[in-house]
């Protein structure tokens, strides 16, 4: 009837697949739940944090200059 797909009967009777009890749901979650967490951080530590490393030191770079240009401008004006 269902030889394609033999993995999905129950091996006893080759009927429906057999109910998965409790436990079984349990271990499928946390299952899930760590397989997140473990992506979630990954992602944190290789991608997240150099980026914002970079785009830090890009920002205050570009503030160091333009409060540079900005003191330069105040000191020659205000000496003359």
């Amino acid at each position: 009837m269902f030889t394609s797909r033999s993995w999905s009967l129950s091996p006893a009777t080759g009927g429906p697949p057999l109910k998965p009890d409790m436990l079984t749901d349990w271990q499928r979650c946390l299952a899930i739940i760590v397989l997140t967490l473990l992506i979630a951080s990954l992602t944190y530590r290789l991608i997240e944090t150099p980026a914002s490393k970079t785009l830090n030191a890009r920002f205050y770079e570009s503030v160091a200059k333009r409060n540079g240009v900005l003191a330069s401008v105040q000191a020659n004006c205000c000496l003359s």
